[in-house]
């Protein structure tokens, strides 16, 4: 493999995976989005899990992930968040979770084109 195609799939996939935090101004509570799924469209038609999960206390108010109809939103999920659905060839893998880390880590994961996971903090 070439580097610069080597290169290419590194930046595409930190550019895949998306994590921002902000911090309220009125408290020391921070509030994470945390993203992840595949750089490009689907290869071909596939079974696609999405999972959401915490660690140490962390909460998540809302699930939005990537389906057959469009993006599908679950709030307040249980947890951990596994779901399965069937993608046809050039539509997208991304899942997002939305909640507080506190001392703990929200995590988000999916399968697709190759499995990708994201955390914050």
């Amino acid at each position: 493999m070439k580097k610069s195609s080597i290169k290419q799939n590194v930046l595409f996939l930190m550019i895949g995976i998306a994590l921002s935090c902000s911090k309220s101004s009125n408290s020391n509570t921070t509030t994470c989005n945390v993203s992840t799924g595949d750089v490009g469209p689907l290869t071909s038609n596939m079974k696609v899990t999405y999972g959401a999960s915490v660690t140490n206390g962390a909460t998540i108010s809302s699930v939005t992930y990537q389906d057959s109809a469009g993006n599908t939103t679950v709030k307040n999920p249980t947890l951990p968040f596994v779901k399965s659905v069937d993608l046809k060839t050039g539509q997208t893998v991304a899942i997002t979770a939305t909640g507080t880390p506190n001392a703990g880590e929200i995590t988000v994961a999916s399968t697709g084109n190759s499995p990708n996971t994201a955390s914050c903090p």
